[in-house]
């Protein structure tokens, strides 16, 4: 685990704040993002994929879309913003959206229950 300061910079027309606070990175998650090739429409079909990091193991999936990284849980959004990207066929983008979860919240993905205690 390691400690990190944050600043955040609020600026609006009538007064600006910083703001300072630590926080614990907790996750050390590892994702690959898989590229298709884009449909028959140009939409793109790509996909972050959470590793397992004990066994190397994909355990969830969360389709890109227009979103980019936005789509994954926020705690993981910056590994996953730094994930190897991989070129695979539709065949595997589609195979890996029908065959892993995707879900909303972090604490729902399988071994990551202890991550709700951060929202309670």
């Amino acid at each position: 685990m390691t400690n990190s300061l944050v600043r955040s910079k609020i600026i609006t027309p009538n007064f600006s704040i910083e703001i300072s606070h630590n926080y614990t990175n907790i996750t050390m998650a590892q994702f690959l993002h898989y590229c298709a090739n884009n449909d028959v429409n140009g939409n793109p079909q790509r996909c972050y994929v959470l590793i397992d990091p004990d066994d190397n193991k994909p355990i969830a999936v969360w389709d890109e879309g227009y979103y980019g990284h936005d789509a994954v849980p926020g705690v993981w959004r910056r590994d996953a913003y730094h994930a190897e990207r991989i070129a695979c066929s539709i065949t595997k983008y589609k195979q890996l959206l029908r065959t892993l979860p995707s879900p909303d919240w972090a604490h729902d993905v399988p071994g990551y229950s202890h991550l709700r205690s951060l929202v309670n």
